[in-house]
């Protein structure tokens, strides 16, 4: 397994890479972490990688360490460990994918919304973000928006025609939900 660790203390900043075989290295590894935060002053994130079987496995093995670093960053404590096993929501699993799928999955299915919305000078993402973080109530989004109901009707039939989705269907919002959190997550960091 990887793991991808940064420690930082006000403006230092280290990283650190370290391949670990076996599954015991990551149970020793937090409490070694804890103690060494504690006595240095410093401000630990780590993430780890599931075990590899081939060295053609070791660059995804990064991306997926580095990834939990990444997630780890927000952690509780002076020390914070993400592994793989660790994700339980659409946030980690997002990050856990490189930035180029997200993108890729992003584009795909918004290309055509934020296209319609550079040329007509609209709002269709803010309203379809709106639309799905009210659950698909109609008024509420349109209070939210500050627009008649008609119009959000008019706005979401737009966004149904360039995406090829449907707000009737469960499956096609959550895509979109995921594309719009896509985003968010791939434009948070350098393009690579």
């Amino acid at each position: 397994m990887l793991v991808n660790g940064r420690a930082s203390r006000k403006s230092l900043a280290d990283e650190l890479r370290a391949l670990i075989a076996g599954h015991r290295a990551t149970d020793a590894a937090g409490p070694q972490a804890v103690s060494a935060a504690g006595r240095r002053g410093l401000s630990i994130a780590a993430g780890i990688s599931e075990m590899v079987a081939s060295v053609s496995q070791l660059g995804e093995a990064l991306e997926t360490a580095r990834r939990g670093m990444e997630s780890a960053r927000g952690g509780p404590g002076p020390v914070s460990i993400m592994s793989v096993a660790d994700i339980d929501s659409f946030d980690l699993l997002l990050a856990s994918l490189p930035s180029s799928m997200r993108r890729s999955f992003r584009d795909h299915l918004l290309g055509p919304v934020e296209e319609y919305d550079a040329r007509h000078g609209s709002e269709l993402l803010r309203t379809l973000d709106t639309f799905l973080e009210t659950c698909g109530s109609w008024q509420r989004t349109a209070d939210e928006l500050y627009v008649h109901v008609n119009t959000l009707r008019y706005r979401m039939q737009r966004i149904e025609e360039l995406t090829g989705r449907r707000m009737s269907s469960m499956r096609d919002r959550t895509d979109l939900y995921l594309a719009l959190r896509s985003g968010q997550a791939a434009r948070d960091e350098p393009a690579t």
